[in-house]
């Protein structure tokens, strides 16, 4: 039975929006999207604090570049989610498969990241657990749309041999995403039982994934599953779902060149310090001769205010050094499309705080949970704080083009390091039972507990804080709570971590200069 209601489309994007949750065992991953005009500039600052529990020893042992190193950045544009857009973009890519190749081949790499950006936010409304039937059935529209889209640009490319791997390898992705999704939520109607109407949502997205089994079977697409298959058919399987994400997903990558915020602008100031430093000198020797039966005594006096000279030299630098560096940033980002245009800068700085140096309003949000005031000293912390500046380039907007219109950042913060220090994960106790009367034991896990602050706001707004508690033992991430912003330690809500996961696994390594 296949479901069909009117809903209503779903609303606009936030021009500002930012997320933090579990990448994996060791990594956590905040989801940043900043919307772009296409006639003025945006800007945006994204900011996060880091309460690491001060047994961690991260004062002692983790350098600012020891911190970028585990800090990695992964760009990507955002398209307009329209439906309207998507038809268009349709029409011209059908008529460049007969026409521009070239054109046609990115095109389908366009069309198959599109459907895993528009079906991932028609999952957004489906993570709460009391999502109304009617989103399943929203979301199960939208799977019928991308067949029927796959299926017109696979019907166009079938005659031109110059495209039909491109067209093939669109539309396998594209199947294998439906098949995912639909199969998943299959499940998780046969947990709600046999009522309606979770029995015909069951059925329907059962019958929708079998369809798109069917479907690569007949057209011999190398990724079909069968209930026997041995380990080594199921990590083919999962390389090409994984092969296919990567090659039409990266169509969407940007280049992130980083160097050091201050390195040109650094040595100017050695620059003046060293002339100021040479000035010193040669007032200390105007007028001295270098003739006669003095001459020692002068060459002598010489070599002493030049040694002068020098250690005033360090001095200086040194001193104006740190006086720029709390004015300029670590690392400067130009952000790149594939043909070398500028699509945003980014100024970086990152530091640990103590307590007295914190933002005390970011204090007050922290100290919200605490149940006493010795907490702080009995549980003491150390502060990370890491800001970004984030100015946003004019993009164009073309319809038929999908271009951009908003730029996603996914910063993922390695904190495998910090973990070294920490005791192992689970501990044998001895309990006395005042009800029983008697000795037990238990194995009882050791975690600690990671507290994030974090908000992406514009620079004319004040946005509350966003905070998040990474619950962590030795083996890596237990689980990360959403904390409300209420005087409750427990007020707190597990945030699920993405299954479908739209950031590429490839790497970007920025190098500094």
């Amino acid at each position: 039975m296949t479901p069909r209601l009117s809903i209503a489309p779903l609303p606009a994007a936030p021009p500002l929006h930012a997320k933090c949750r579990s990448h994996d065992r060791t990594h956590v991953e905040f989801d940043l999207t900043i919307a772009a005009s296409p006639k003025q500039k945006q800007s945006a600052i994204w900011e996060t604090y880091i309460f690491a529990p001060a047994s961690f020893r991260l004062e002692d042992y983790y350098p600012k570049d020891e911190l970028y190193d585990d800090l990695h950045s992964y760009w990507q544009t955002v398209p307009t989610a329209s439906n309207a857009a998507f038809d268009a973009f349709l029409a011209v890519l059908v008529r460049d498969i007969g026409t521009s190749h070239a054109a046609a081949a990115q095109g389908t790499r366009i069309l198959a990241s599109r459907a895993r950006d528009r079906i991932l936010l028609h999952l957004e409304p489906l993570r709460d657990e009391a999502a109304a039937p009617a989103h399943f059935e929203n979301l199960y529209d939208e799977l019928l749309r991308w067949r029927g889209r796959a299926d017109g640009v696979l019907a166009a490319s079938r005659g031109n041999d110059a495209m039909k791997a491109y067209g093939e390898w669109m539309d396998e992705d594209i199947s294998l995403l439906i098949e995912d999704v639909s199969g998943n939520f299959a499940h998780h109607f046969k947990a709600r039982g046999q009522e309606e109407p979770w029995r015909r949502l069951r059925d329907a997205f059962t019958a929708l994934a079998l369809t798109e089994a069917r479907h690569r079977r007949d057209l011999g697409y190398d990724s079909i599953g069968h209930g026997a298959m041995t380990d080594r058919e199921l990590e083919h399987l999962v390389f090409r779902r994984q092969f296919l994400k990567r090659f039409n997903g990266s169509i969407d990558w940007l280049v992130a060149d980083v160097r050091a915020g201050a390195s040109m602008s650094l040595q100017f100031v050695y620059a003046v310090a060293a002339g100021l430093a040479m000035v010193i000198a040669l007032l200390a020797a105007v007028g001295v001769p270098a003739v006669g039966d003095q001459a020692m005594r002068y060459i002598f006096l010489g070599a002493f205010v030049y040694a002068i000279k020098d250690r005033v030299k360090a001095n200086l630098q040194n001193t104006l050094a740190r006086w720029y560096a709390r004015r300029a940033p670590d690392r400067f980002w130009h952000i790149r499309n594939e043909k070398g245009k500028v699509l945003a800068t980014v100024d970086e700085r990152a530091a640990i705080l103590t307590f007295s140096q914190t933002d005390p309003a970011v204090l007050d949000v922290r100290r919200k949970t605490r149940a006493h005031r010795l907490e702080e000293s009995a549980r003491p912390e150390t502060v990370i704080h890491h800001r970004k500046l984030i100015r946003v380039e004019p993009l164009d907007e073309d319809p038929t083009a999908l271009r951009a219109s908003a730029l996603r950042e996914i910063v993922r913060l390695h904190i495998g390091e910090w973990l070294q220090n920490t005791d192992d994960p689970r501990q044998r106790i001895v309990m006395a039972d005042p009800l029983l009367g008697e000795l037990v034991t238990a194995k009882a896990p050791r975690v600690y507990n990671v507290n994030i602050l974090y908000r992406l706001q514009s620079e004319t707004d004040s946005p509350r804080w966003n905070r998040v508690r990474v619950v962590v033992a030795r083996s890596g991430i237990v689980r990360v709570d959403a904390i409300a912003n209420t005087n409750d330690e427990h007020d707190d809500q597990p945030v699920p971590s993405v299954n479908i996961d739209p950031v590429p696994s490839v790497r970007l390594d920025p190098s500094t200069d």
